[in-house]
C-alpha cells in the first residue's frame, strides 16, 4: 500500500525473483512517507526460511552520505581544500572536455616563499596555521566556479575553467597580494608567494 501503483509491477517482480531463492534482488522504489510525500528507497530482497526479507535504505540520504564520504577522501585534511589527486582528476576531466568542445581556461600555481623557515623557527603547528590562513585568503579571492587545491606542502593550484589570460593575470595579482595582506607568521613576519599561470591550448595533449 505504501508503494505507488505505477511501481507495483516492479515490486511484485522483485518479490517473485527473491522468493525463488537465487541471489538477493536490489531495486529502488518510491515509498509514501507519513505525511504522504514520496521517498526514494533502495531495497535489497532475499529469501529467508520460506519468506522474503526486504531491507530498505533511504536512497536520497544514502547518496548524500556517499557524496560526503567521497568529498572527505578528496580533501586535504589540514586546509579542507581538494587534494592533489582530486585536483589532477579535475584537470583530466577539463582537458578531456576541452578536446571535445574546445580548449579554454587557465591553470594557476602558487607556492609560498621561505615557508620552510617558518617550520624550522617556530614549529610545525605554526606552519599549519599559516597554511590554513593561506587557504582561507585564496578562497576569499576566488569564485565558486573556480577550483582551488593544495597540491604540495606549501603549493596551491587553481583551475579557472573559462578564464582568458588577461583575467588570469588579474586573479594572479589578487592572490599574490592577498597572502601578505592576510597571512602572517609568528613575530609578525609577512608571508609572500610566487604565482604563475598557463592557459590551456589545443596543443596540450596531457595534464602533465
Amino acid at each position: 500500500d505504501a508503494i505507488p501503483e505505477r511501481e507495483h509491477f516492479a515490486a511484485r517482480e522483485a518479490l517473485s525473483r527473491a522468493a525463488s531463492g537465487g541471489e538477493p534482488v536490489e531495486l529502488e522504489l518510491n515509498v509514501k512517507a507519513g505525511g504522504g510525500e514520496l521517498r526514494r528507497v533502495s531495497w535489497t530482497l532475499a529469501a529467508a526460511g520460506g519468506s522474503v526479507v526486504a531491507t530498505g535504505v533511504d536512497a536520497v540520504e544514502r547518496d548524500r552520505v556517499e557524496r560526503d564520504l567521497h568529498d572527505l577522501v578528496d580533501r586535504d585534511a589540514l586546509t579542507g581544500l581538494f587534494d592533489r589527486r582530486r585536483f589532477e582528476a579535475e584537470l583530466e576531466r577539463h582537458v578531456s572536455e576541452g578536446r571535445r568542445y574546445g580548449m579554454g581556461g587557465v591553470l594557476i600555481v602558487l607556492d609560498l616563499n621561505g615557508f620552510r623557515s617558518v617550520n624550522e623557527e617556530h614549529g610545525q603547528r605554526a606552519g599549519d596555521r599559516v597554511l590554513i590562513a593561506v587557504a582561507r585568503a585564496l578562497a576569499n579571492r576566488l569564485r565558486d566556479t573556480d577550483l582551488l587545491a593544495r597540491i604540495g606542502a606549501d603549493q596551491f593550484a587553481v583551475l579557472l575553467p573559462r578564464a582568458k589570460p588577461p583575467e588570469a593575470e588579474r586573479v594572479c595579482q589578487a592572490l599574490e597580494d592577498a597572502i601578505p595582506e592576510e597571512v602572517h607568521a609568528p613575530g609578525g613576519r609577512r608571508i609572500e608567494a610566487s604565482v604563475g599561470f598557463v592557459p590551456f591550448t589545443d596543443t596540450m595533449n596531457s595534464v602533465d
